[in-house]
């Protein structure tokens, strides 16, 4: 058995590599090398400054510039470029018949939801289903992964009941009756933020937790083995990780939100307060507001890239509660109206296992 190979997968891997465990200095040096080669590398499908149409019949390859795509940084006009080419070019894909079914449904995919903006459980079941259709897959590792999604999902279950029957003998639905009740929902946020097992340490505070900085700081004072010290000072300084989260999250909810706000008494959003400031019209403060939303992405991206004194994962829980932001409010306001959209991903990810 020791000298059989181990069998691989065409399973996505960490897009960040091992860039964080570099120095400083080697980081000056990674990047100058990463900008470098990137132009370098990108130039090579282009043609007179534009993108060359021919590398537009590479169904597979444009997909995968698509997803490298998502990862672009201020400043990044090539990526820019590369973004919009490849969406064009996709969308257009989407709307025939392809040769692969599953490629067909993984692009359709990914111009919804980019592998990037995604929840990691929520992407891995879909790169499942569309894996399982590969006529080179290997059945071994299929298996494997349709395993442990239905054990962690087996832990959600069984977690998301005692937190259900918590709430119902406190009673919060009659002596708090003007907060809304979304245990489910809530719950569904917290493992999104941070998903890996065991939530028991955390969830206590994650639970109770409403705000950007608050829930991100409980999610990261949860978990084991963290200096709890030194993670408050890092957290006091208003961090790029926690500043841009906090921007995705407020822009995003008041954006799906705004129609609902107005129909009853309400603060300012910040789509008022753009509107009365700039003069402009809804729509027009809306556009402004999601452009502000894209550059939150590039600036997290930013932050994620550039080395830090403090482990990576506490980026990580204010990267996935953007994430999360986005699943649950990208086809309007999920956790006011969870059965729009909302009910949908929280029963794939929760609720429903995969066939085996």
């Amino acid at each position: 058995m020791s000298n059989q190979p181990r069998p691989l997968a065409n399973f996505n891997p960490s897009i960040w590599g091992d860039r964080f465990t570099s120095t400083p200095r080697d980081y000056q040096l990674d990047h100058e090398f990463y900008t470098f080669h990137l132009l370098d590398v990108f130039s090579r499908f282009k043609i007179e400054g534009k993108f060359d149409e021919a590398i537009s019949k590479d169904q597979m390859g444009m997909l995968s510039l698509y997803e490298a795509a998502q990862l672009q940084t201020p400043g990044e006009a090539i990526l820019d470029e590369a973004l919009a080419f490849t969406t064009c070019h996709l969308s257009a894909m989407a709307k025939i018949d392809l040769e692969s079914g599953s490629l067909s449904r993984q692009i359709m995919h990914a111009l919804e939801q980019p592998l990037h903006k995604g929840l990691p459980r929520i992407e891995a079941k879909h790169f499942i289903s569309f894996y399982e259709e590969d006529p080179s897959r290997n059945e071994l590792i299929l298996k494997l992964a349709k395993l442990d999604f239905n054990l962690v999902q087996m832990l959600y279950k069984q977690e998301l009941s005692q937190v259900n029957r918590w709430w119902a003998d406190l009673g919060f639905d009659s002596k708090l009756p003007q907060f809304r009740s979304r245990v489910v929902e809530g719950y569904f946020w917290a493992v999104s933020i941070l998903y890996v097992p065991p939530f028991e340490e955390y969830f206590p505070n994650a639970l109770t937790s409403s705000g950007t900085w608050i829930l991100g700081v409980a999610s990261i004072l949860g978990m084991a083995h963290v200096d709890t010290v030194e993670a408050c000072e890092w957290a006091l300084t208003k961090p790029k990780a926690i500043l841009v989260a906090e921007a995705h999250g407020r822009i995003l909810n008041d954006i799906v939100g705004f129609e609902e706000e107005h129909s009853r008494p309400h603060v300012a959003t910040s789509i008022d307060c753009y509107r009365k400031e700039y003069g402009v019209s809804k729509e027009e403060a809306v556009a402004k507001l999601e452009e502000m939303i894209d550059n939150t992405w590039k600036d997290m991206n930013e932050a994620c890239l550039r080395p830090a004194p403090l482990p990576m994962h506490f980026i990580t829980v204010f990267l996935n509660y953007m994430r999360v932001s986005f699943v649950t409010y990208k086809a309007g306001d999920g956790y006011t109206h969870p059965e729009q959209q909302l009910k949908d991903e929280i029963k794939f990810m929760l609720l429903d296992p995969i066939l085996i």
